[in-house]
């Protein structure tokens, strides 16, 4: 993704809300992408609340990796709710990371798209630790 966006010129490579004050909500993709969790599951795929994964080997690589994509310029704090999904739109941003709420703009930007999961990279990702 990286890459492709640097290789189009883009001006941003990711338009993901982060704004000065971080936005976990959005982040959450590349939070869990990058080998963090929350919280694990329990054998009936319920969250477990004793499973914390804040802290662990994922969570704390995922962290590293968020750190790494902010020194890289990915990820910009000047990239907040009010400009995300215009910044797309625009074409000046290759990519977003949003919900289904920005379809409407994005359609309406007339341009071709494509809606695809939040890519994760095997490299980033930590195994989850199993329930006992």
């Amino acid at each position: 993704m990286i890459s492709a966006a640097e290789a189009g010129g883009a001006e941003n490579i990711l338009s993901l809300p982060i704004g000065e004050e971080g936005d976990p909500y959005h982040m959450q993709p590349i939070y869990t992408s990058a080998g963090g969790y929350l919280f694990g599951k329990d054998s009936e795929g319920s969250l477990d609340p004793s499973d914390l994964g804040v802290g662990e080997e994922g969570s704390l690589a995922a962290a590293d990796k968020i750190a790494e994509l902010g020194e890289q310029g990915v990820l910009k704090n000047s990239i907040n709710g009010d400009n995300s999904i215009s910044l797309f739109t625009e074409g000046k941003s290759a990519y977003l990371i949003s919900g289904p709420w920005a379809l409407g703009d994005v359609r309406d930007a007339g341009f071709e798209f494509t809606i695809s999961p939040s890519p994760a990279s095997r490299a980033w990702r930590m195994p989850r630790r199993s329930p006992a």
